[in-house]
């Protein structure tokens, strides 16, 4: 896992664990907000350097860098190392939706960048989804809010 030098999790919107079926392997989805710097010209990520330790896109083109915020969804299985991270904006843009690749092109983001943050938010932030399910389909624990008894009243 990479130690991130800046924090790339501005905000975490929701977190919800998805049991996956019965016999899939569990994974939490955390929706969040991050900021990107990316090249006014060709809008492709910052941060490519040449070997002179001059900073730019991968295209060279001048900066400064501009900040886009963009909103992220986060797939989180129990495994470290096992994280993937979308713009919610491009899965949704049907020209680029869940293609490979940098920038404009693509979907592509690297999810050990933001592994230990997300996975210190699904920590401290209580899950939406469903309840984790241990040996024989028995709830390891109930889910956060009020249960509901016969005839609609709460218990």
């Amino acid at each position: 896992m990479t130690t991130p030098k800046h924090k790339f999790v501005t905000r975490v919107i929701q977190v919800a664990f998805h049991r996956n079926g019965i016999g899939g392997y569990g994974f939490h989805a955390v929706l969040f907000d991050t900021t990107n710097e990316e090249c006014p010209t060709c809008g492709k990520p910052w941060g490519w350097t040449d070997g002179l330790g001059v900073t730019s896109c991968e295209n060279r083109h001048a900066g400064p860098p501009v900040k886009k915020a963009a909103r992220m969804l986060g797939v989180v299985f129990d495994e470290p190392g096992h994280v993937s991270v979308f713009d919610v904006d491009k899965l949704v843009d049907p020209a680029i939706g869940v293609a490979f690749g940098d920038g404009t092109d693509g979907n592509s983001w690297r999810g050990d960048r933001f592994e230990s943050e997300l996975r210190a938010a699904i920590k401290r932030t209580p899950s939406d989804g469903s309840v984790r399910l241990g040996p024989f389909g028995l709830p390891t624990k109930r889910k956060a809010g009020r249960r509901i008894g016969s005839g609609g009243k709460a218990l």
